[in-house]
């Protein structure tokens, strides 16, 4: 009876601290280049599920497939779309050691100003209609989340210097390092219990 008892806490254990690595490992990861530029964040939660994102510059149909149907993009509606915008707020503009991403939106990249706005086209009808995440260096004008909308034709992030788009891929739910190490001596130990039974 110890030795299940005793099996069973060795699982239970095993099952917390993969949850614990694999929180870890999920979160945000800033990216930033040798000039000290923010060009995007890997493993973004955005509603529970991880996203990609990097900072670009260009056209919606460059960018974004033909940029003429909701398909062409992440996230197909305002709701998600702007949990989008909110996941970048609290997960990667943020001032920390890698650089005051939120009081110095100049370091992101595309956006040379003090003030620059997100954006993350959602939907089209004639203009792509997008979520606009707007960063400032303005503590009496604090960050918000906003609508938009942008010709896919005419208009480009290249010429609007206080403007660029975040493109974001889903990550694929691909077992962390640690987990699998996790996993693995979890299986030796129960095959070690089973051996010395016998």
């Amino acid at each position: 009876m110890g030795k299940i008892t005793a099996t069973l806490f060795a699982l239970c254990v095993g099952i917390g601290a993969t949850g614990l690595f694999a929180g870890h490992a999920r979160a945000a990861t800033l990216l930033v280049d040798g000039t000290g530029q923010l060009t995007g964040a890997r493993n973004v939660d955005v509603g529970g599920a991880l996203f990609d994102v990097d900072f670009v510059d260009g056209t919606c149909t460059a960018l974004f497939g033909n940029c003429d149907e909701a398909s062409d993009f992440a996230f197909t509606t305002q709701p998600d779309a702007t949990v989008a915008a909110q996941a970048l707020l609290d997960q990667v503009f943020l001032d920390g050691v890698l650089g005051n991403f939120d009081t110095s939106p100049d370091l992101t990249l595309g956006c040379p100003f003090v003030n620059c706005s997100i954006l993350i086209p959602f939907s089209v009808t004639d203009l792509v209609t997008l979520t606009m995440v707007e960063i400032q260096n303005n503590p009496s004008d604090p960050d918000f989340v906003g609508l938009d909308v942008f010709n896919p034709f005419t208009d480009t992030t290249t010429t609007l210097p206080d403007a660029v788009f975040a493109r974001f891929s889903p990550v694929s739910d691909v077992p962390e390092p640690a987990s699998m190490l996790l996993f693995g001596a979890g299986l030796l130990g129960l095959t070690g219990i089973r051996r010395r039974r016998r």
